[in-house]
């Protein structure tokens, strides 16, 4: 996929995570500098990684302004605004878009992973799904379930399993599992786009707004 087509890709993402979360957030304006403490790379006292004290995502917190982000998050950056920074990650081995949005004061207030992985067998999308949902759910100490999170808004599949995959690109069937911290609100959602299935982990700040519409 070249970068003009993956770019496209991400924005439809974006639009469909705000879709799924569906929720706001109040303002707080007043946010800490973090805790700092250094954890060295394979005793290398050369290369070393700053980390934060009770991250609320991966090494950074909800308030971060851009350069604050930059700073802690180590990954590839892929693209920048004034707005958004989007990096090229892997997790638990899948290629991941990870995405760092800030409102109209600079301030973090959400994040999001679109896992870029393609198949031709559908249903390994859902197998891509309860592996994420399974080290969620061991992160959060949850117990959610696959079958939990199934919406189904046709139902000319439910009782073919092997076709799960078909009817989630279709739209035929939603899933969508939520996870529920102090600070923090969690989706994972597999959804499907032109026929095709999009995987998504959006985190959205309890504190922190959203920029004005």
């Amino acid at each position: 996929m070249n970068k003009i087509n993956k770019l496209l890709l991400i924005l439809v993402s974006i639009v469909l995570l705000f879709n799924v979360s569906g929720c706001s957030s109040s303002s707080v304006n007043n946010t800490q500098k973090p805790k700092e403490k250094v954890a060295k790379k394979n005793n290398d006292t050369i290369n070393e990684e700053i980390k934060i004290e009770n991250p609320d995502f991966r090494n950074t917190k909800w308030g971060m302004t851009k350069d604050e982000v930059k700073k802690y998050e180590k990954a590839e950056l892929f693209f920048e605004d004034d707005s958004t920074l989007i990096y090229s990650v892997s997790v638990k081995d899948l290629d991941t878009t990870l995405t760092y949005r800030f409102n109209n004061d600079g301030q973090l207030y959400d994040t999001s992973y679109v896992f870029e992985e393609k198949h031709e067998n559908k249903n390994l999308y859902i197998d891509d799904y309860k592996l994420i949902l399974n080290s969620l759910n061991k992160k959060f100490k949850q117990e959610n379930k696959l079958i939990d999170g199934f919406s189904w808004i046709n139902n000319m599949y439910k009782d073919n399993p092997d076709k799960y995959g078909l009817a989630i690109s279709l739209r035929h069937l939603f899933v969508k599992h939520i996870w529920d911290t102090q600070n923090t609100e969690i989706y994972q959602s597999l959804s499907g786009i032109n026929n095709g299935i999009i995987h998504t982990v959006q985190y959205i700040s309890k504190n922190i707004n959203a920029p004005k519409k």
